[in-house]
């Protein structure tokens, strides 16, 4: 997070309402980024979750699972095999 001292404003009066030329980079660049890192790490520790959980399940289960999962995804006649 970068913090100014003074708002562009109050530095060059006449400017009011307007953003610095390098503030406004600079806290665009650095919110875009703090946004993507934690998407990345939202991201790697759902898959982690979810593989640590399916690696764990009954199989039997896990074919429930995926039955369900590919008919919510639209695909017709998916059915679990007989055992």
């Amino acid at each position: 997070m970068v913090i100014f001292n003074e708002p562009f404003f109050k530095e060059n009066p006449g400017q009011k309402g307007k953003k610095g030329p390098q503030e406004e980079k600079h806290s665009q660049e650095l919110s875009e980024q703090q946004v993507q890192d934690w998407v990345d790490s939202s991201i790697e520790r759902v898959q982690t979750y979810l593989l640590d959980k399916m690696t764990k399940m009954d199989p039997y289960k896990f074919e429930r699972l995926m039955v369900q999962l590919l008919s919510a995804m639209g695909y017709q006649r998916v059915m679990m095999a007989n055992h």
